[in-house]
C-alpha cells in the first residue's frame, strides 16, 4: 500500500498515530501484533509523555511517513530501548533521533528519502575492481540493526552477497554535528571467509570494512558532519548483561579496527575517527608494490566522486 493511500485510512497526527499503534488498528511490523506489546506502548508513553510525544512528531513529520515505519517498526519505542551506546539516555535517544531524521531530510532529495527507506537502499557507488569483478556501496535503512543506529552502510559484490556493513546515527555531541557510529560488521556468518579474501585482493588489498568506512566518511562529509565518533567494545549496546546473548554473536573487534585506522578513544569511551582514513604516501611504498597502491587509491577515488556526485546533484 503506497504512502498516500494509507495517510488516507490513518489521519496523520501524533494522538491519532499514538491510538492507532496502542489499539492495534495500525501495525508496522509483526512485533505490534502482539498485545502485551501495544500495552508496554502504552505504559511507556504514560509515564513519559513529553518524550513518546516528540518521538512520534519527528516520525509523522516525515515525507514518508509509512515507509518509515515498514523499514524501522520499532522506530515509536526506540526511547525504551538500547540505542546507539549503552551510555545514552533517553532525552539522548531522543535528540539524536530528531537530528538524524530532520538532518536526512533537509539533506536528501525526496526521491533519495524513498530510495534509503526501501528494501533495496540507496546506491551510492559501483566499483569495478581487479579481472573485472564488480562490487557495490549503498545505504539502507535495516531494522535488525536498529539498536546499533539508523542507518546502515553496506557494500556487496556482484552476487549480492554482504562483505561488509557499518551502522550509525546522525546527532549532535557537545555541540557538533556527528556521525556516531554504533555498528561495524563483516559479512554474514554464512559468508565463507575466502568470499570476504577474495574481494580484498579485488580490490587491490583494500578491505570491505575499510572501503565501507571510506564511504561512510564521504557520506559524512556530504551532510556537513563535523565529527565522527564510534562505539568501543565497553560502550557497545550489547555490552549491556540484558544482552549477554546477542554479545556472543558479535564478531568484530572494535577497538583493534578503530586503533588501526587512527581513532582515538576519548573519556567517554567512544572513538575519535580521523575525518578521512589516511593513504600511505606513495613516495614510502617500494617501487615494485607502487603500481598495486595507484590501482588501490583509484578504487579509493572513484568510490568518493561516485557518493559526492549521488549526494551533491
Amino acid at each position: 500500500m503506497t504512502d498516500h493511500a494509507l495517510s488516507g485510512a490513518y489521519p496523520i497526527s501524533v494522538w491519532n498515530l499514538f491510538i492507532s499503534l496502542v489499539t492495534g488498528e495500525y501495525r508496522p511490523g509483526e512485533m505490534w501484533n502482539r498485545g502485551n506489546y501495544r500495552l508496554k506502548f502504552l505504559w511507556r508513553g504514560i509515564l513519559a509523555p513529553l518524550l513518546t510525544w516528540q518521538l512520534l512528531d519527528v516520525v509523522i513529520h516525515g515525507p514518508y511517513m509509512y515507509r518509515l515505519l515498514a523499514m524501522q517498526p520499532r522506530l515509536p519505542v526506540r526511547l525504551n530501548r538500547a540505542y546507539l551506546t549503552l551510555k545514552f539516555t533517553r532525552k539522548q535517544k531522543l535528540r539524536a533521533v530528531q537530528f538524524h531524521y530532520n538532518t536526512m531530510y533537509s539533506q536528501l532529495t525526496r526521491r533519495q528519502i524513498s530510495s534509503w527507506l526501501s528494501h533495496d537502499g540507496l546506491p551510492l557507488a559501483e566499483l569495478e575492481g581487479k579481472d573485472n569483478i564488480r562490487f557495490s556501496v549503498s545505504l539502507k535503512s535495516e531494522v535488525n540493526l536498529d539498536k546499533e543506529g539508523d542507518c546502515t552502510m553496506v557494500m556487496h559484490d556482484d552476487q549480492a552477497r554482504v562483505l561488509a556493513k557499518i551502522t550509525f546515527t546522525l546527532c549532535r555531541h557537545q555541540g557538533k554535528r556527528t556521525l556516531f557510529i554504533g555498528g561495524l560488521q563483516g559479512g554474514c556468518r554464512t559468508t565463507p571467509h575466502e568470499v570476504i579474501r577474495h574481494a580484498t585482493k579485488a580490490c587491490f588489498g583494500v578491505f570491505p570494512k575499510r572501503m565501507v568506512l571510506d564511504a561512510v566518511c564521504h557520506f559524512a562529509q556530504c551532510m556537513q558532519i563535523e565529527k565522527i565518533l564510534a562505539v568501543g567494545g565497553d560502550t557497545h549496546v550489547y555490552s549491556l548483561a540484558r544482552y549477554k546473548k546477542q554479545s556472543a554473536m558479535v564478531h568484530a573487534d572494535y577497538d583493534g579496527f578503530w586503533k588501526s585506522i587512527g581513532a582515538v578513544c576519548c573519556q567517554e569511551g567512544y572513538y575519535i575517527l580521523p575525518q578521512m582514513p589516511a593513504c600511505k604516501d606513495i613516495s614510502t611504498i617500494s617501487s615494485k608494490k607502487r603500481a598495486e597502491y595507484r590501482r588501490r587509491f583509484a578504487l579509493l577515488d572513484t568510490l568518493s566522486q561516485q557518493i559526492r556526485t549521488v549526494l551533491e546533484s
